[in-house]
Formats: C-alpha cells, sequence, structure tokens
C-alpha cells in the first residue's frame, strides 16, 4: 500500500486518503482528504455583522455611488418607511420588511427605498406604467375601486 505525506498535517498517510485527481502524476492531489474538508467548512463559516456592513457598503458605493451614510439619509427622509405600502423599516420582523434600494435599471438613478415586497412587484411589471395601471384595471374588476 503506497503512502503520502499531506501539505497540511505533515502526516504520512494511505494514497486512499487523498482525493482522486487526475491531473497529478501520482493520481491523488493535496492535501489529504480531512484536511481538505476542514478548510472547506472553515471558508463556510458565516460572514459578521461587520463584514456584511463592509460589503453593502461597497456595493452601494460601486452600484449607485453611494455612501451607507446617504442610504440611512434617504431612508429616515422617508420617515423609515416604504415609499409605496408605508411599511415601517425600524421594527424589522421579516426579510420581506428589509429595505431596498429602488433603482432606474437603464440609468441608475436612484428612485427611493422600498420594501422588497414593493420592489420586487415594481421589477416583475418591467418598470412599466402600463403594465401596473392595466393590474389596478384587473384588481377593479374583481374587486371593486
Amino acid at each position: 500500500m503506497a503512502t503520502k505525506i499531506c501539505n497540511v498535517c505533515l502526516e504520512e498517510k494511505p494514497e486512499e486518503d487523498f482525493p482522486k485527481h487526475s491531473q497529478h502524476k501520482d493520481g491523488y492531489r493535496q492535501p489529504c482528504k480531512v484536511c481538505h474538508r476542514k478548510k472547506r467548512k472553515e471558508r463556510r463559516k458565516p460572514a459578521t455583522q461587520e463584514t456584511h456592513i463592509r460589503l453593502k457598503k461597497n456595493r452601494f458605493k460601486r452600484r449607485y455611488n453611494l455612501s451607507l451614510e446617504e442610504f440611512e439619509l434617504l431612508k429616515q427622509s422617508q420617515d423609515n418607511k416604504c415609499a409605496i405600502c408605508g411599511n415601517d423599516f425600524i421594527n424589522i420582523e421579516s426579510y420581506k420588511n428589509k429595505p431596498q434600494l429602488d433603482h432606474n435599471h437603464e440609468t441608475n438613478e436612484i428612485r427611493g427605498i422600498l420594501c422588497l415586497t414593493c420592489n420586487s412587484g415594481i421589477g416583475f411589471f418591467n418598470d412599466s406604467i402600463e403594465l401596473l395601471i392595466k393590474a389596478k384595471e384587473y384588481l377593479e374588476k374583481y374587486y371593486g375601486s
């Protein structure tokens, strides 16, 4: 039985303890399966709150040239409520109430802050006023005005 030394734990182990890989000359890659699993598990650890804030800050700056502080000011200018349905962003109990930055997909112009439901609804109607009017008329036909 052939053995191989893991480049992480430096233990000598049988070749079967290493993942197979056709492009390596011995047919097995580094590290051993146990060390490889530990590495993967480490990479999948949930991100911290600070990481989420940093990523959000970078995304806002890159996509919309907006700082996180400007986002908060915009949210406060709407009384911490969705610009369409008026749901409160202060006591967020569900993911649906999480504030979403609404923007024009062609110009990236920021329109306001909406809840996930309203923002998704506008997106599903492709920002089309005509479709939204037809949807309103359709609902009025069945539920009255």
